[in-house]
């Protein structure tokens, strides 16, 4: 999950893997394109090595919900920080809660 986004770059923190957790950052990048093009969430996966039909990122922004989707990963768009009237468009699926996000990756997880 790609928790917090800045210039060209994603940070990833406490990212699941199968044993453990794992941080990278990839702020020093200039290169990549902003979103909502998906170089960021590319480059992320590559360097955890996971394959994107089997990852879940979490977005807020229709912006980054696009990036999340070019990737090929499953999208939560997560609405509970949203302001008022904000609409979201483009995730596989909605939450309002973090306890709905629980439960999402849950089911997607199987």
């Amino acid at each position: 999950m790609a928790a917090g986004i800045f210039q060209n770059g994603v940070e990833l923190g406490k990212t699941r893997k199968v044993k453990g957790y794992t941080s990278h950052k990839l702020n020093e990048r200039t290169d990549l394109k902003p979103k909502p093009e998906p170089d960021g969430y590319l480059e992320a996966l590559k360097n955890l090595e996971a394959d994107p039909k089997l990852s879940i990122i979490l977005e807020d922004s229709n912006s980054g919900i696009q990036a999340a989707k070019a990737s090929g990963a499953y999208v939560i768009g997560f609405k509970g920080n949203l302001v008022d009237g904000y609409v979201q468009k483009g995730a596989d699926v909605y939450a309002d809660t973090m306890q709905d996000v629980i439960k999402l990756v849950e089911a997607y997880s199987g």
